[in-house]
């Protein structure tokens, strides 16, 4: 259970925060150990950081020397994630330091007591706003490292493991010489002599989790108000065509199929996750209904053969969910397979769909969701090579719901929604939540 330590100090205390600043002034940071070179301004509530200036907090020796660690770190940076320069978040003294900072390939790489952890470019980047409120939050112990970024989850219980070791200076928004800043402007830190719990991480990033709708790529709600009779419109202006036996759900939203002849299709651009070199993250999901287990296709990016193609997901000859990613060129496939098949789910409305980080290893980064809840447990793969999806030709290769060739979705759908990063588990719940009470009508 939670402790909820958010914004309180005396709690955090309590559990292993030794040191807490808010950068609020010369003599607040003074008082905290603090030793500021060059002229530090103060702005929004913070004080700005760059190559000019920097703060040196000398620190408890022991602050680094335990088997867990976190941190919490709220600033609004003004460099680009993708800009090739170094920018160092946060330091400490050698020799074996403690340090996060972007390197010149962009990836970003966590160092624990020497021992390193490097993040992807395709992993972070879609969760960092530059000009904007970011808040970081690492939570470690050795063999379980864990980093939030924002609304994203970039770095999932990974297993480094690592030892203990003294520091007795911290650097935040420089590197230990006071060069490489990761310029802008800071507001607080904290930093725990424990690996806080999933929930407390999630309390301080509570106002950037449930910010994810900037992310939106569509969202059909598919209330009676959208209807022309043969098209739906999201609300981003994108349109679904309803394809031969498709109906309303009288006195609700949404459509069933037929079974045999009705689908729907949307030939708008910004749908594919792949440009034939590199994959691109992204998140499909929908509320569904399925009158039977096995041999249900719920929606994929092209409906016409099993090749060219993007991306299926939807239940085969076994019942089991399925969620592929294509490699065009190669026409290999990886995927995930889901522990709870769609048998369990007859004639239930449930939200399905997957999420995928965009690192090339579907293998790795997609996951199936059923109702909010992961169910993935195994790999798919045809044995064929995979590089990336490919940015296909949206007129010819449309998101196809409710059919793949000749099978088709004896069910309904009340909603389905497009985001254009790897939606995190507890957003994915409340994405389910949200679907079924249809409460993202304005986003």
């Amino acid at each position: 259970m939670s402790r909820l330590l958010l914004n309180s100090l005396p709690a955090e205390r309590a559990h292993g925060c030794e040191f807490a600043e808010k950068f609020n002034s010369i003599t607040d940071i003074e008082a905290n150990d603090g030793t500021i070179t060059g002229t530090l301004a103060f702005e929004n509530s913070g004080a700005y950081i760059d190559d000019t200036n920097n703060i040196k907090h000398d620190i408890p020796s022991h602050l680094f020397n335990n088997m867990g660690l976190s941190m919490v770190l709220k600033f609004i940076p003004d460099w680009s994630s993708s800009d090739g320069s170094i920018h160092f978040i946060f330091d400490t003294n050698g020799p074996s330091n403690s340090r996060l900072w972007k390197m010149t390939n962009n990836d970003l790489r966590l160092v624990l007591n020497g021992t390193t952890i490097d993040i992807p470019y395709a992993t972070w980047s879609p969760y960092y706003y530059q000009g904007q409120m970011n808040t970081l939050v690492i939570a470690c112990e050795s063999g379980k490292n864990n980093v939030w970024l924002n609304d994203g989850f970039i770095l999932d219980n990974d297993g480094t493991t690592w030892s203990t070791i003294e520091h007795s200076e911290l650097y935040i928004g420089t590197d230990s010489t006071g060069n490489n800043s990761a310029s802008g402007n800071y507001r607080e830190c904290k930093i725990f002599t424990e690996r806080i719990t999933y929930d407390d991480a999630v309390n301080y990033l509570r106002n950037e989790m449930f910010n994810y709708m900037r992310h939106l790529i569509e969202y059909w709600p598919m209330r009676t108000s959208d209807e022309s009779g043969s098209t739906t419109v999201g609300v981003k202006g994108k349109v679904l065509e309803f394809v031969g036996g498709v109906t309303k759900i009288p006195g609700s939203r949404g459509y069933m199929f037929d079974g045999s002849t009705g689908y729907m299709e949307c030939k708008d651009d910004g749908l594919d996750f792949g440009d034939g070199t590199s994959d691109s993250p992204g998140t499909l999901v929908g509320l569904f209904q399925s009158k039977r287990g096995a041999t249900t296709p719920f929606f994929n990016k092209h409906a016409d053969s099993w090749g060219p193609s993007n991306y299926r997901f939807g239940t085969f000859g076994s019942g089991a969910m399925l969620a592929y990613l294509y490699d065009k060129s190669s026409g290999g496939f990886r995927g995930r397979i889901a522990s709870t098949t769609s048998a369990d789910k007859v004639g239930v409305w449930t939200s399905l769909g997957w999420a995928y980080d965009g690192s090339g290893d579907p293998h790795a980064g997609l996951r199936i969701y059923m109702d909010g809840v992961r169910e993935d447990t195994s790999n798919a793969s045809n044995g064929l090579s995979y590089t990336a999806m490919e940015d296909l030709d949206d007129t010819s290769y449309p998101l196809t719901i409710g059919r793949l060739m000749s099978q088709y979705l004896d069910g309904g759908i009340a909603g389905f929604m497009a985001f254009n990063i790897r939606l995190s588990a507890i957003q994915m719940s409340d994405v389910n939540y949200r679907l079924r009470n249809s409460l993202h009508d304005d986003y």
